[in-house]
């Protein structure tokens, strides 16, 4: 037992007599007071007793402020009387040791199946941020479905660890030192958070990533605001349809002044259920869209520089020269202006802006003047009498140098940098050369040749084993014969070609003529860069195969070996300088021994040829991947590439496309050859 009075300077105005008395237990666990006396001070209270405590006593632990006021409550009414506790009254005790817990979180949404299959949080995120409802919905990820206040999960926060202590603070049982784990968690979008409880706030999807939880709305909307599509994914267990009031929250959340019926509810509901293991988007409220404003375009004055064929297969040389000539002065094309488009209306209201057209630019080369409107180029003249033309980029009047019969060896030889027009035909040993388009009325023979940059036009036909012709624009005939055709573009026959070496870069078509030889490829070597179309292939004679084929364009082609020879080129000069070096690689440890151990006088020339192998290494890098971007365009060109027969290919026929071949083994009726994995595939088509 032990017995002490308060201090007198517990407060100043106080007398001296107060004092307390307590006892206190021999292991220190508990303190019980026995006696007190306010000495007539009655504004004596709990903080002046708890500091007597602390400091006439040393007890810093336990000390139970409630039963220390309900005593002073007691005694203040009779200060001059002295208290005495007539049973056990403790005023402090021990505390007891607390254990440390790791932090958790319950996800109060997984049922023990998800638990086991986690959700893809990654993947439903990914699909929302894709522009359109469709590529939203093909994700087809697996979700949880919420609805407004459902409780997601509860925040179980870390405790650490205390010991037990005595009244005095002193260490009766220890604990473990061990840190407790921490977890964290905060509420995202949707989601709100009272007490370490989550509740979701809209009709949606659970997401959980980087220590938050939020809730993505099963809604997308376009960008211009003109469409919201309700998104429905495969919804694991507890299913989770949405209400009336779900819904219209959402839009709300969403900032969608519109609501929905109890109808579209219905809808709702059966789109869900018909899509129980699928996905899936309807579309659930919408503005008015903008119109886009339409580009400015251009409009020619002259027509068409794809000739016509007559029903015998010739081509109409006379509507060509009348579709292209264009006088001097003469009007031959303007820009049509852009328009601004009409704008459209958002759910909300909002004006949604009309991306206006795009304004259309042409360039022109000297023979065209050009006229104004507002500072902008708008009607374009001739300066000339001349063909017209119009290749998607410039505008061009080329003037014609018109020959009024044969080209032969007594005319001579023709060589002009613009058009040229021959009413005749072009004989044996004759040479024609152009800048421009060719146009022969009538036929160039065998021994001819004739070279254009842009088209050749050759009424009658082409015949013979030394006639050739090379064009890098189209070729346009009615037979091709023994002949020897090369086009950059395409190349149209319209009656046959029989035993000729023809090469078209895009397509090449045989057959306007309906009559017997129609249509007919028949011997030779016939190939094309995007695909061929023909009534029949061969004759039946299998003494006289015909081959028909795709295979790169000349210019891909030509690229193609120009880059192999740049690669090789690199790959010779880089195994020359790793020989001179003595090196199998371009290391860095390894070049800089070398380096180290070179001679002063030899470091230059060394360091010199290592500057031209890093060059060459990256030159040959650039060309590989020149190189693989080739390649890629020619195989997109084989795959989409089709061989088309409208009515018989022959057994005499060799298939060709890229480095796969067939050979008819029987005759085909009106089939379409094309690549596949497996080779080259011939299907029977009636829409030919």
């Amino acid at each position: 037992m032990a017995k002490k009075t308060l201090d007198k300077s517990i407060r100043k105005r106080i007398n001296n007599r107060a004092w307390m008395r307590l006892e206190i237990s021999d292991n220190a666990r508990m303190a019980f007071i026995r006696g007190l006396y306010l000495g007539g001070d009655a504004a004596i209270g709990v903080t002046d007793v708890i500091d007597t405590l602390h400091k006439e006593y040393g007890i810093t632990v336990g000390i139970d402020e409630e039963v220390i006021g309900r005593i002073l409550e007691e005694v203040s009414a009779e200060p001059n009387r002295v208290f005495s506790s007539k049973g056990i009254v403790v005023v402090a005790h021990a505390a007891r040791p607390v254990q440390g817990r790791d932090g958790e979180v319950e996800f109060h949404f997984l049922t023990e199946k998800l638990k086991r299959t986690p959700l893809s949080y990654e993947a439903l995120t990914t699909a929302f941020e894709q522009k359109d409802p469709v590529s939203v919905s093909r994700a087809g990820v697996l979700v949880r479905a919420t609805y407004p206040g459902e409780k997601l999960a509860t925040l179980h926060k870390h405790r650490s660890g205390k010991p037990g202590q005595d009244i005095f603070g002193r260490i009766v049982t220890p604990v473990s030192t061990t840190l407790p784990k921490q977890v964290y968690l905060s509420a995202g979008n949707y989601v709100r958070e009272e007490d370490g409880e989550f509740f979701a706030d809209i009709y949606g999807f659970v997401c959980v990533l980087d220590d938050q939880i939020s809730v993505l709305p099963a809604l997308h909307v376009l960008s211009d605001g003109s469409e919201a599509h309700f998104i429905h994914f495969p919804q694991a267990d507890p299913i989770c349809l949405p209400q009336l009031d779900w819904i219209n929250q959402m839009l709300v959340k969403m900032e969608i002044a519109q609501e929905i019926t109890s109808e579209k509810l219905v809808q709702i509901h059966q789109f869900i259920n018909e899509r129980r293991s699928g996905s899936g988007h309807m579309l659930l409220v919408e503005g008015t869209r903008p119109v886009p404003g339409q580009d400015g375009y251009v409009v020619l004055h002259f027509g068409e520089d794809r000739t016509h064929m007559l029903p015998d297969g010739r081509v109409d040389v006379v509507s060509r020269r009348t579709a292209l000539g264009v006088k001097s002065g003469e009007r031959i094309a303007e820009i049509i202006l852009p328009t601004i488009g009409i704008p459209g209306e958002s759910f909300n209201g909002r004006e949604i802006p009309a991306a206006a057209g795009k304004v259309c630019t042409v360039k022109t080369s000297e023979r065209v003047r050009v006229e104004l409107e507002g500072g902008n180029p708008r009607f374009f003249y001739s300066k000339n009498d001349g063909n017209a033309s119009y290749d998607g980029n410039t505008l061009d009047v080329r003037s014609v140098l018109r020959i009024s019969g044969d080209v032969d060896r007594l005319t001579g030889d023709i060589q002009y940098d613009q058009d040229v027009e021959i009413i005749g035909s072009v004989r044996k040993g004759a040479k024609v050369s152009a800048g421009g388009t060719v146009l022969v009325v009538g036929a160039i023979d065998d021994g001819g040749a004739v070279t254009a940059k842009r088209d050749v036009v050759v009424g009658e036909g082409i015949a013979g084993k030394s006639a050739k012709v090379v064009a890098l624009g189209h070729v346009e005939t009615r037979h091709i014969e023994y002949s020897t055709v090369i086009a950059r573009k395409d190349v149209v026959v319209g009656n046959r070609i029989l035993h000729g070496q023809v090469r078209a870069g895009g397509r090449l078509t045989v057959g306007f003529d309906a009559g017997e030889n129609g249509g007919h490829i028949v011997g030779g070597e016939v190939l094309a860069g995007l695909g061929i179309e023909a009534e029949q292939l061969g004759s039946g004679d299998e003494s006289n195969t015909t081959l028909v084929g795709v295979v790169p364009s000349i210019e891909l082609e030509a690229r193609l070996k120009k880059l192999d020879e740049s690669i090789d080129f690199c790959n010779t000069n880089i195994l020359k300088i790793f020989r001179t070096l003595n090196i199998q690689a371009l290391n860095p440890q390894l070049i800089e021994g070398i380096l180290r151990r070179t001679p002063p006088g030899r470091k230059k020339a060394i360091a010199d040829l290592l500057v031209k192998l890093k060059g060459l290494i990256v030159y040959r890098d650039e060309s590989l991947s020149g190189h693989k971007a080739v390649q890629a365009e020619i195989d997109e060109a084989f795959a989409a590439a089709e061989i088309k027969v409208r009515k018989t290919a022959h057994a005499d026929v060799q298939v060709k496309i890229g480095s796969r071949s067939l050979m008819l083994q029987q005759d085909e009726g009106r089939v379409t050859f094309s690549v596949s994995d497996d080779g080259i595939q011939c299907r029977k088509t009636d829409d030919i």
